[in-house]
């Protein structure tokens, strides 16, 4: 089949291939990118023949190939076809809370930008989206006379606007950077648009400060979006003058393992990476990985709870971070050690990643460090 598919190949290319040197190697670029193939181009006869298969299924087209009549059909998705395949895809994406948007996240503000189209849209602008509230039964909820109510994240969300110049120069701008508030973070490409939601959402450092300064207030604040706090290696509960290791972002970085190219368009389920992906290069790792990840939650729990004799769990969100009794009531931060506060944080970290995100593919060095170092103090 193959030989039939070059014979092809030289018959539709051969008039339109420009000359190369026998001896100099051809490389294939499609919109300013190296393209690499399986088959690599040839020069023959002092012409230069390229992979069109290749080159046509990467910029989307389907080819199927005819033994029979020994002829080549390639097929190119419609603009309509795309668009349809991504809405489809985006219906079913944790993102697309279409019903109801920031039902699940509170109407606090906080929370809109990464829960509300328009909050992300108007954020930095002269207009910034502001919701009128009324009274319901004692609680708080949208004025539904408010012309402007809160619109799910869609297609313009990340197209246009701010989302659109994220991804064009890969800056998340200082506003929505929690990790060292006020400053623009150069994220680079697509990844940008990804970490202004998720970068973690707290400010460690800021929250260590408030557990060790005397008189201050301490937050009882749970890591949120771990994966974040990860990726970035920056979001983890540091000692000062602890050393940590990380690996840094990963050269595909959030876009490149979460939005494959499939069937001629990048895909929009969000979903979890293709984990094969990961063990092509890292064969074994994984299972490694999460080994070691298992058994550094399962000593630092145990630490942590003979440390905390009244508590029975530790809790993993806000409203049980970061200990609980037997009956569910929460346990007075302001009794525990910071050695402990500090622990338990780093374990919803490390269990948050575990459990839902990555299974310790997110930045294993640094989560390692983050634990190993936990536990070290409370040993």
């Amino acid at each position: 089949m193959k030989k039939h598919w070059w014979l092809i190949a030289v018959v539709l290319i051969f008039a339109l291939a420009l000359p190369v040197a026998a001896n100099q190697a051809i490389k294939i670029y499609v919109d300013g990118k190296e393209m690499k193939t399986d088959v690599a181009p040839q020069v023959i006869d002092g012409r230069t023949l390229v992979p069109l298969r290749a080159i046509a299924e990467y910029l989307g087209s389907n080819v199927d190939y005819d033994a029979n009549s020994n002829t080549v059909t390639i097929e190119t998705q419609s603009g309509l076809d795309v668009v349809t395949a991504i809405s489809s895809e985006w219906a079913t994406a944790g993102h697309a809370n279409v019903s109801r948007p920031l039902s699940y996240a509170g109407i606090r503000a906080g929370c809109a930008p990464c829960h509300s189209g328009n909050m992300l849209q108007k954020a930095l602008t002269d207009e910034p989206y502001n919701p009128k509230f009324e009274s319901v039964d004692g609680k708080y909820a949208f004025d539904t006379n408010d012309v402007e109510m809160p619109t799910p994240i869609d297609c313009a969300t990340c197209h246009s606007g701010i989302g659109a110049e994220m991804i064009a120069t890969g800056i998340m701008p200082g506003e929505f950077n929690v990790v060292n508030p006020g400053e623009d973070w150069n994220v680079g490409d697509a990844n940008a648009l990804c970490y202004t939601c998720h970068n973690g959402r707290r400010n460690p450092e800021a929250i260590y400060n408030s557990w060790v300064t005397e008189g201050a207030t301490r937050q009882r604040s749970y890591p949120h979006h771990a994966v974040g706090a990860l990726v970035t290696g920056k979001g983890g509960m540091e000692y000062p003058g602890a050393t940590y290791v990380t690996q840094g972002f990963h050269k595909d970085g959030c876009v490149g393992c979460h939005m494959p190219e499939t069937d001629g368009y990048v895909s929009h389920k969000f979903g979890g990476a293709d984990m094969s992906r990961c063990t092509t290069c890292h064969p074994n790792k994984l299972t490694e990985v999460q080994a070691g990840l298992e058994e550094r939650l399962a000593t630092l729990e145990s630490l942590l709870l003979a440390a905390v004799p009244d508590a029975a769990r530790i809790g993993t969100g806000n409203s049980d971070f970061p200990f609980v009794d037997a009956n569910g009531t929460l346990i007075d931060i302001n009794t525990l050690p910071v050695e402990v506060l500090v622990g338990a944080y780093n374990y919803v970290i490390g269990k948050q990643e575990l459990d839902t995100f990555g299974k310790g593919a997110h930045n294993t060095k640094y989560l390692y460090s983050l634990l190993d170092e936990s536990i070290k103090r409370l040993q």
